[in-house]
């Protein structure tokens, strides 16, 4: 945030007495009990309620709610990763607390996404165990941390605060020496025959640990990080017949094995490699994102709102 707020103690007195209301869900009608509704921020109400079905039944529903104004000077939006990178868990209470700074204070959040809770061969040629990586797309301060499944929608923010949901289409690519590969995946396995573009979201090294060819890039001076956009990079190793290359914290490994490593091994130091991560979110094209979580499979479960309706054709409702 670019201006310092302070949260004044009346804030966090409650708006009034409890409310009582009904609604009817797939499964019955249920009251509603509105137990705090309070101001917690600059332009951010709080909401905690809890719904009870009516003649007893289900155990209760809790429900809580965060109405941001995003229009307000104060307030900005920011994704967070657990131990920032896609590798491990955090709470999001200590997420906040180490993101937190004089004038930058990360006062509310969600728990977004869904996250690897069992066995995975993420690490190529291994059965290694990568908990909290997490399922759909990530963004942060507009790099790409992880980029999954089609199918899975994700909630981004674009440059100018304006948030966009759906789910992505992409053509991504790198060009070297007239020479245009396509990238398969970002911080995923290396697959035979394609090309995988590392960060340092992945950690300290890259994934790969059978033999193929990994070259490492710098971001070039003046160069910023982004989608949609050409990035301009320039090789500073190239490395044949190996695996788990060192990542820089300013810049990427391509990696590839099989004719993929071929195409990689005609690459030099001091050559320049051009990337472009060109993707669509909801159908929306040439979006600056600058934030992403990710959502649910959207084959499964629809939105729960579109274009300000309530989206009634899915287990939602």
């Amino acid at each position: 945030m670019k201006k310092q707020f302070f949260l004044l103690a009346v804030l966090f007195v409650c708006a009034g007495a409890q409310a009582r209301g009904t609604i009817t869900l797939t499964n019955g009608a249920y009251y509603i009990d509105t137990l705090e509704h309070l101001m917690v921020g600059p332009g951010t109400w709080y909401t905690r309620a809890r719904m009870t079905q009516q003649g007893g039944g289900s155990y209760p529903i809790n429900v809580f709610i965060t109405q941001i104004d995003r229009t307000n000077p104060y307030i900005s939006f920011e994704a967070v990763l657990g131990r920032d990178t896609i590798v491990g868990t955090e709470t999001p209470t200590k997420m906040a607390q180490r993101h937190s700074t004089t004038g930058h204070h990360l006062f509310t959040g969600i728990n977004a996404d869904f996250f690897t809770t069992s066995s995975t061969s993420i690490a190529e040629g291994s059965d290694c165990v990568q908990w909290g990586r997490p399922s759909g797309g990530v963004f942060v301060n507009k790099e790409i941390a992880t980029l999954q499944s089609n199918k899975r929608q994700s909630f981004v923010i674009d440059g100018q605060g304006v948030p966009y949901l759906g789910s992505f289409g992409r053509h991504m690519y790198a060009v070297a020496n007239n020479d245009t590969m396509t990238i398969y995946n970002i911080n995923y396995s290396r697959y035979k025959g394609k090309l995988t573009l590392f960060n340092h979201f992945n950690g300290k090294h890259t994934s790969a640990v059978t033999a193929g060819t990994e070259v490492t890039c710098q971001l070039k001076p003046g160069e910023t990080w982004g989608v949609n956009k050409d990035m301009h990079f320039v090789v500073t190793k190239v490395a044949q017949d190996n695996g788990g290359a060192l990542i820089p914290a300013d810049g990427i490994v391509l990696s590839g094995q099989g004719a993929m490593a071929t195409r990689l091994n005609n690459l030099q130091v001091n050559d320049e490699v051009v990337v472009n991560l060109d993707l669509t979110c909801g159908g929306v094209e040439g979006l600056d994102i600058a934030m992403g979580v990710g959502g649910p499979d959207a084959t499964k479960y629809a939105q729960m709102l579109r274009n300000g309706q309530v989206v009634k054709d899915s287990v939602w409702n």
